[in-house]
């Protein structure tokens, strides 16, 4: 029997017969640490920061379907309100002390679930938390669905939800989102801007006088750019612009804090639907910040 070098376990043994198997040099060894070592921590996956010009683009090659693209589904079902320790109880003692004390205890807990809400979806303004999370939760949603890749419809179905079971979509989004931290701090570097200005209503002319003159219109020619029926959401679709424009912001990167959210839909209705029905419709009189 001839004698030949060998790897063995990354030494070379010189002379000597071995018999064990030897070892690929391509083969990586796990080496258990020593006593009183500490093994090295796994390295956490940074969350990179969206480019806002390649979402922009995305989405407008995508755009006619838009709700079709989803992935995945939601971690919870609507009406798992026990999933978890937080969500059923309290609400069940608020709805218990409301018909007791009244509608004031019922509202401090409203604002207290928006707070947390908020917190999990990773807005950092303390005021937009206390005073624009309450009237956003729709928006919130949309933004958590466009980010996590969530397959689900701006529909009838949704609508009825929203309209009726409200608190149970609510509770759903909060789950959602404080599930996974990488969602708050991916929404968090959100850099892009809306292509109009809220008050850039004469940018695109032809939807601001469409939005004036024949609003159901407008929302109708907005939901057939995203592959809707145009008579149908026409005549129905107000209750999903809410949601519809946090998954638009969120497929294109826009960044907007719910404080911002807050105020304009409570003072500039008409003119935020105009920015955006104009991000979907393009270009009509002035360029687009995206180079396209």
């Amino acid at each position: 029997m001839s004698v030949q070098p060998m790897v063995v376990q990354g030494a070379v043994v010189q002379g000597v017969v071995v018999a064990a198997s030897p070892v690929q040099p391509q083969q990586k060894m796990m080496m258990r640490p020593a006593v009183g070592q500490v093994a090295p921590a796994m390295a956490m996956p940074q969350v990179v920061a969206p480019d806002a010009q390649v979402m922009a683009r995305a989405f407008e090659t995508s755009k006619n379907t838009f709700f079709e693209q989803g992935v995945t589904a939601w971690s919870s079902g609507t009406f798992d309100c026990c999933a978890d320790g937080q969500d059923f109880p309290t609400c069940c003692g608020a709805l218990a002390v409301e018909c007791c004390c009244g509608c004031p205890t019922h509202e401090a807990y409203w604002i207290w679930y928006s707070w947390i809400t908020a917190e999990a979806v990773g807005e950092p303004d303390t005021c937009a938390k206390l005073c624009c999370a309450c009237c956003a939760y729709d928006y919130m949603a949309g933004k958590v669905v466009q980010a996590k890749h969530i397959r689900e419809d701006a529909d009838c179905v949704w609508c009825f939800l929203w309209t009726c079971c409200g608190y149970c979509k609510a509770w759903q989004t909060r789950r959602e989102a404080a599930k996974d931290p990488r969602l708050r701090q991916t929404l968090a570097l959100y850099s892009g801007t809306w292509n109009q200005g809220l008050l850039g209503c004469m940018d695109n002319p032809n939807v601001c006088l469409c939005v004036t003159c024949c609003y159901p219109c407008a929302r109708g020619n907005f939901y057939a750019k995203l592959g809707k029926n145009c008579f149908l959401y026409g005549l129905c679709g107000g209750p999903c612009l809410s949601y519809t424009r946090g998954r638009v912001a969120a497929a294109k990167g826009i960044k907007e804090g719910l404080c911002e959210y807050g105020m304009k839909f409570i003072f500039c209705g008409p003119c935020m639907d105009c920015q955006l029905f104009a991000e979907v419709e393009g270009p009509g009189g002035s360029p687009g910040k995206y180079g396209e």
